[in-house]
């Protein structure tokens, strides 16, 4: 008796705590059945039939197709015999002009369907992105450190003829440089080109970003120096991932270790290193790329870094971009351009 008893309960909860269409529901998709229903809606049918309300004060999980927040919010219940036992099931619409961003829920069960809606042709907006870039990963092994430590890394579709290396910053781990919805899709388009390039792109992990990760960085490119021989491998980082290739950089003499080229993306450098840097090899392209209004690395101290490889017998090229903030050169570097440049200068 007791087993039936279970076995009826498991069966409401499962069963009867769905919502299924009906003539004045929203767009609804089953993702047991894999059946999608959709139904005009309008806000008269979400008073009238769910009992809707606005929300003045929501904070939007998604944006709108065009990246703005929501026009309008409504949350509305719908009942159901699950709801007995699993509690009230919600549904939630943002409102983005025409379109409907749905998003259902049951109790703590989690979404059941996200997604936009078109008014206009009664169909859903499949949201889907193209196939990317796949990356993979692995380990190298720091002699510095004595410690194996991941990266990713993409492999171009032919012979490899450079090798680019990107340290993140404090604000992210190894996967930073291979995501392809952070900093406006640049490490996306930054993959498609390496890949179509010939460019081995490599984004390590260190055990922290200062001298030590600078020693990591150059284990890492004597390893690479042993499978791939004299081809270009250039250093890039942004923020703190800057600061610890420029601990790279200072090691470059003592460590004898060839890098072609540095790319520094509003590296987190202090005043102090920047007056007490001091290298010999000169025979390399060096990047700075800074926001004009950046708060956390200012402007100046770009400037001075810059002053600083001048008068140690570089030829650096900095490139300010008005406007921009401490995010800004990570999402607007242009690396193609760049990396063109460098691979130019090392033939």
């Amino acid at each position: 008796m007791k087993k039936s008893l279970l076995i009826l309960a498991i069966l409401i909860l499962t069963g009867c705590n769905r919502v299924y269409p009906n003539d004045y529901d929203i767009p609804y998709n089953d993702p047991e059945t894999e059946l999608t229903h959709t139904f005009e809606v309008n806000k008269q049918v979400l008073e009238e039939n769910f009992f809707a309300r606005p929300i003045e004060d929501e904070h939007p999980e998604k944006k709108c197709l065009d990246e703005t927040d929501p026009e309008e919010f409504y949350l509305f219940k719908i009942g159901g015999i699950g709801s007995i036992f699993v509690g009230d099931i919600y549904r939630k619409a943002y409102v983005c002009e025409d379109k409907y961003f749905i998003y259902d829920f049951i109790n703590a069960r989690g979404p059941m369907y996200f997604g936009p809606f078109d008014l206009e042709t009664h169909e859903f907006i499949d949201l889907t992105p193209e196939p990317g870039v796949v990356e993979e990963e692995r380990t190298y092994y720091s002699k510095s450190s004595q410690k194996e430590l991941p990266y990713y890394f993409v492999e171009p579709e032919h012979e490899v003829n450079a090798i680019l290396i990107y340290m993140h910053g404090a604000g992210g781990g190894y996967e930073q440089g291979i995501s392809d919805d952070i900093f406006e899709g640049n490490f996306a388009q930054l993959k498609s080109y390496t890949k179509e390039n010939g460019v081995l792109y490599i984004t390590p992990e260190t055990s922290e970003f200062g001298e030590v990760g600078g020693a990591e960085l150059l284990d890492l490119v004597n390893q690479l120096r042993i499978r791939y021989g004299d081809i270009p491998i250039f250093l890039s980082g942004a923020s703190a991932g800057g600061r610890t290739i420029f601990h790279a950089f200072e090691q470059l003499d003592e460590r004898a270790v060839k890098v072609d080229g540095f790319i520094f993306i509003c590296p987190a450098v202090s005043e102090k290193q920047v007056e007490e840097l001091d290298i010999l090899q000169k025979d390399l392209p060096i990047w700075i790329e800074a926001g004009e209004i950046d708060t956390i690395v200012p402007v100046e101290r770009m400037n001075a870094f810059n002053d600083k490889l001048l008068e140690l017998g570089f030829e650096p090229e900095l490139n300010i971009i008005p406007g921009g903030g401490h995010d800004t050169p990570v999402n607007e570097i242009e690396w193609e351009m760049v990396l063109e440049q460098f691979r130019m200068s090392n033939k």
